[in-house]
C-alpha cells in the first residue's frame, strides 16, 4: 500500500510541473478498504459448472501457484516487509509466468458451447446467448449460489443479485450484463447504456452520481 501510495504521488507531482500555471483538481470516484477475500468469478463458475474451459496444458508454474506458495510458506508476508525496490523486482520476476486464466485470452479458454455464465470484472454475468431459452432458470441458480458464498469473516459475499434491467436502462440495454452483484457497502444507481465508437460505454442516470 505505502508503494502504491508513493508511486500516486510521484505521478501527481508530475502532473502539477507540467501544470505550474493552471489549476489541478484531484479527486476519486470511489474509496479504499481492507481486503478480506479474493474472488475470481470465473474460477467460481468454472467449478459450480457454470462455466466449462478447454482442455489446455497448464503452465508448470503460474503466477497464482508462486502467490499460494509463497501464503502457505510464510514468504508472502517476509517480501511485503523487504524494502520497495527488492519488492519491485519480485513483483516483475513473478508477472514473467503466465497466468491460469488470462482475461486477454478467456475466449480461446472457455468452450462456449457448454458454458452457460461468464464474468467480466468479477461482478459482471453475461448469458451465453446459446443458452438464452434456460435464460431464466441460470440466473435464478447464479443469484442462489453467489448470495451463498461467506467471506472469512462468515458474512456474505454479496447481498443480492441484481438483474441487468434493475441497474442498465437506455436503447442498447441488451449489450447490458444479465446479472450483477451488488455488495451491501455499495448502493447501485441506475446506468444508461450507449454505444460508443469502440466498444460500449456507461454513463450515470441524471439522478445518479
Amino acid at each position: 500500500m505505502f508503494r502504491n501510495f508513493q508511486a500516486n504521488d510521484a505521478g501527481i507531482m508530475r502532473i502539477l510541473e507540467k501544470n505550474k500555471d493552471g489549476i489541478t483538481i484531484l479527486m476519486s470516484d470511489h474509496g479504499n478498504g481492507p481486503i478480506e477475500d479474493e474472488f475470481y468469478a470465473n474460477e467460481y463458475l468454472a467449478k459450480e459448472g457454470l462455466l466449462v474451459k478447454n482442455d489446455r496444458k497448464s503452465p508448470i508454474l503460474s503466477r497464482e501457484a508462486i502467490v499460494s506458495i509463497g501464503k502457505k510458506t510464510g514468504l508472502y508476508k517476509v517480501a511485503r516487509n523487504l524494502p520497495n525496490n527488492l519488492q519491485e523486482k519480485i513483483v516483475k520476476r513473478v508477472q514473467q509466468f503466465d497466468s491460469d486464466m488470462e482475461t486477454s485470452s478467456l475466449d480461446q479458454l472457455i468452450n462456449w458451447k457448454k458454458s452457460k455464465v461468464i464474468a467480466l470484472d468479477e461482478g459482471l454475468f453475461y448469458i451465453n446467448p446459446m443458452f438464452y431459452e434456460e435464460k431464466e432458470e441460470i440466473l435464478e441458480e447464479l443469484g442462489k449460489k453467489l448470495k451463498a458464498i461467506k467471506s472469512k469473516s462468515g458474512r456474505p459475499l454479496y447481498n443480492k443479485v441484481l438483474a441487468g434491467t434493475e441497474i442498465y436502462w437506455g436503447p442498447h440495454i441488451s449489450d447490458a450484463p444479465d446479472a450483477c452483484r451488488h455488495h451491501e457497502r455499495y448502493l447501485p444507481s441506475k446506468i444508461s447504456v450507449i454505444r460508443l465508437h469502440v466498444g460500449i460505454g456507461y454513463t450515470r442516470k441524471e439522478d445518479g452520481i
